[in-house]
């Protein structure tokens, strides 16, 4: 449909482009519309709004629930949560992308150009810091192992610290 949209808006003269949220680095998905229209009727648009609001936050705080507690059971059995369709494809059309880009920066740095080197560059540094592809329950399973990781090496570095006093200590006496 976007793309349909840009080729309707070139027929006439306005140059406009489609382009997707993967190529764009993002990853997450927006509200569906389906939340965004309430069928049900009332008597006001008050009435509506709040009932509206009333049932989208009910249905944000069970997919959260059901989110969370997807990420604790695959915490504590110390599994991966699996991709879903969507990122799935994601990932593959990242690598694509990647692919399409490292061909280009290639060309550009061949070209001896200064200006084509610094496009090259920019590049190059935009695509490091691209975030991994995950869906929001996979980030935060990656941040709970990494702070259990970092809490680890600091109980560590604790204990080493206080044997190293207590060595101190026994060859001062």
């Amino acid at each position: 449909m976007r793309e349909h949209f840009v080729a309707c808006l070139k027929d006439f003269g306005i140059e406009a482009t489609a382009t997707r949220r993967w190529s764009r680095g993002k990853v997450l998905k927006g509200v569906p519309i389906s939340e965004i229209h309430n069928e049900r009727k009332f008597a006001s648009s008050q009435e509506r709004a709040k009932a509206h609001a009333i049932a989208r936050k009910k249905e944000r705080l069970r997919a959260k629930d059901k989110q969370i507690q997807s990420v604790i059971s695959a915490f504590k059995e110390g599994r991966n949560i699996e991709d879903t369709p969507g990122i799935t494809k994601i990932k593959k059309n990242r690598e694509k992308l990647l692919q399409l880009v490292g061909k280009a920066i290639a060309e550009l740095e061949q070209s001896g150009n200064s200006e084509d080197l610094k496009i090259a560059a920019g590049l190059k540094d935009y695509y490091k810091t691209l975030g991994p592809v995950e869906s929001v329950s996979q980030r935060t399973l990656r941040e709970l192992r990494e702070t259990q990781r970092n809490n680890q090496k600091q109980a560590d570095h604790i204990r080493r610290m206080q044997a190293m006093k207590k060595r101190k200590n026994g060859l001062e006496r």
